[in-house]
């Protein structure tokens, strides 16, 4: 069983490898990175997000993976919010990407490819359901919220619900919900099934090209706390909750996504707010690395 998870998250590295070797080898740079990641989340990611949920059914447990997935990441922002002020004393810069980093997963980038080559599209739904309505709504709110409290700029408390409903893949989730009783012709949902399924690949080069092996020396026990936040303790918390509330596919794939490595939002907002984004790289592309490992081992296990 291990094994059989470890293969399949393997194909998924593989892609990702070689997104990192195309930037070693100077064929693209990091600037291609964020034009692939603005490309994806304008056009294939919501016609993947719209397609997946106007063509579900919608099981009315599934409405509680994301309370779970909220509950999850705040119980790690406290965490290690707390853990900031033994470890990050000396490095006020590296706060907000370390609580960031530790609460909140990859669930859209590397959650969907995982979830949908394990569990398939039923799977996928509850996936998007996770990341779409907790990961994101965490982000664009409590991340930013953080993000500005430690950093120079700041961000008006008006900015924050533009921020969230601006969200293309939230806009094609809620479309789909609000035009699943209409039946819309089979030439369009065509042409958005084409679009969505060069969503996973693309998402996988980017963050190969996206990722940077950079380690200062305060980054690597930092980097080991986030780990064991991330990759042990998120699972574990949401594996307890989902436990009393969910079961079967809802409660696996709330376990895998809540496994899901630091998420790449970190990086991007560390860098928005002039923070310490070395860090927030280093911690990505780590925890992505030894999540070859964790995965398996947590799909394995729930299985």
């Amino acid at each position: 069983m291990i094994l059989d998870a470890f293969f399949q998250i393997l194909q998924i590295f593989v892609v990702i490898f070689f997104g990192f070797v195309l930037k070693i080898c100077k064929i693209v740079s990091e600037r291609d990175g964020a034009v692939l990641n603005r490309i994806v989340t304008y056009t294939a990611l919501p016609a993947l997000v719209f397609t997946v949920i106007y063509r579900s059914s919608f099981k009315p447990s599934v409405f509680a993976v994301p309370l779970i997935g909220l509950s999850v990441m705040l119980v790690l922002t406290v965490f290690s919010l707390t853990l900031t002020r033994i470890l990050c004393r000396s490095e006020p810069l590296v706060i907000a990407p370390f609580i960031l980093a530790s609460s909140g997963g990859n669930t859209g980038f590397l959650g969907y490819p995982l979830i949908s080559k394990i569990y398939g599209n039923e799977g996928l739904l509850v996936a998007i359901v996770y990341d779409i309505f907790a990961t994101v709504i965490y982000t664009m709110t409590i991340g930013t919220v953080i993000s500005s409290y430690f950093s120079q700029k700041r961000t008006s408390w008006g900015e924050i619900p533009k921020l969230v409903i601006s969200f293309v893949p939230l806009q094609a989730a809620t479309l789909a919900l609000l035009l699943k009783p209409l039946e819309i012709p089979n030439q369009v949902m065509d042409i958005l099934d084409f679009l969505g399924k060069a969503a996973i690949p693309v998402i996988l080069l980017a963050i190969g090209i996206s990722v940077q092996p950079i380690v200062e020396r305060y980054h690597l026990h930092l980097g080991i706390a986030v780990t064991l936040l991330k990759l042990v303790a998120s699972p574990l918390i949401a594996f307890f909750l989902s436990s009393i509330f969910l079961s079967g596919l809802e409660l696996k794939v709330t376990v895998v996504e809540a496994a899901m490595p630091s998420m790449m939002m970190s990086y991007v907002l560390a860098e928005q707010y002039g923070l310490d984004s070395k860090f927030a790289s280093f911690v990505v592309l780590i925890t992505t690395m030894l999540c070859m490992i964790t995965g398996p081992l947590v799909i394995s296990v729930i299985k």
